[in-house]
């Protein structure tokens, strides 16, 4: 592995780690506090972070073409990917959450298939997806015996597709203006957008009434799963294309319901863990590569 694909590695590892995290961290903070609430406090918190770093990195002014476009990226990945995605760890597992989230790939791929001047994915790279999605499907299939809710369940498909949309979308973006622009900019579009949905929610709430665990959790989310892990993200992106950063996301799923597992007591069965052997044997033939010969 030379050292460029070692530091991709590297940091897409990172980020399922926080992310399968901050699944459990998320979906215990919101049983303390309303969920909006709390994703405005990590959704401002993040952009405030993510637009300080930006102004100390020199890069290129967002030529007027591309504004619209990164409104329109902002409201997808950042705003209703967060509707969604809050609202489903309000109503189900953190484990189901994190499983569905796993099907990025499959959109990823079919996004770029279908957008001109994208990537195609190649067949082993489709069956690599196969194969993942597959363990996706042994591992949901336990959902509902094991505390999930239909309508979460959707609730994070829908976050799923936002998020593939977003991860195809930014690319050339992130190529053309930084990585950290980018992030600062579409996070706080999305921000701006997300607060009046919120703004029931923020009516009369105090800080202080906030339980510490929620404000520590709110914390953890915003810098590491919202500012590091964003980052780290769409670095993968602009190195090895949305394709290929995108089968990590059916890592998370593994390490979020051990996770949940050992943190939470969410049940986890032999056919789940069957179903994340097979995930991992699908992101092995996504990103292995012949060896060069000699």
């Amino acid at each position: 592995m030379n050292p460029r694909t070692a530091a991709v590695d590297t940091a897409l590892i990172g980020t399922v780690l926080i992310w399968a995290v901050n699944f459990s961290v998320v979906k215990v903070a919101i049983e303390q506090m309303p969920p909006l609430a709390f994703n405005t406090l990590r959704l401002v918190g993040a952009s405030a972070i993510l637009l300080a770093v930006s102004k100390l990195i020199p890069s290129p002014p967002i030529e007027g073409r591309d504004r619209l476009r990164l409104v329109l990226m902002a409201l997808v990945g950042h705003t209703a990917y967060q509707l969604f995605f809050i609202h489903s760890m309000h109503r189900t597992t953190a484990s189901n959450a994190a499983i569905l989230l796993g099907l990025t790939p499959v959109f990823v791929a079919v996004l770029s298939t279908l957008s001109p001047g994208f990537e195609r994915a190649s067949a082993r790279v489709w069956l690599g997806i196969f194969i993942s999605v597959l363990g996706v499907h042994l591992v949901l299939r336990e959902s509902s015996r094991l505390g999930g809710d239909p309508t979460g369940d959707w609730l994070a498909l829908g976050a799923t597709l936002c998020w593939s949309i977003y991860t195809v979308a930014g690319g050339s973006f992130i190529r053309r203006y930084g990585l950290f622009k980018i992030n600062a900019y579409s996070m706080a579009i999305g921000t701006a957008f997300f607060l009046p949905i919120a703004a029931p929610q923020l009516v009369g709430l105090s800080l202080a009434a906030i339980p510490a665990q929620a404000l520590w959790a709110a914390a953890f989310s915003l810098v590491f799963a919202l500012v590091i892990a964003y980052c780290c993200w769409y670095f993968a992106v602009s190195r090895i294309g949305p394709t290929q950063t995108s089968i990590y996301a059916n890592l998370t799923p593994v390490a979020a319901v051990l996770v949940a597992h050992l943190w939470l007591g969410e049940p986890v069965s032999a056919e789940q863990l069957g179903g994340a052997a097979t995930i991992l044997a699908g992101i092995y033939l996504v990103r292995w590569r012949p060896a060069a010969s000699t």
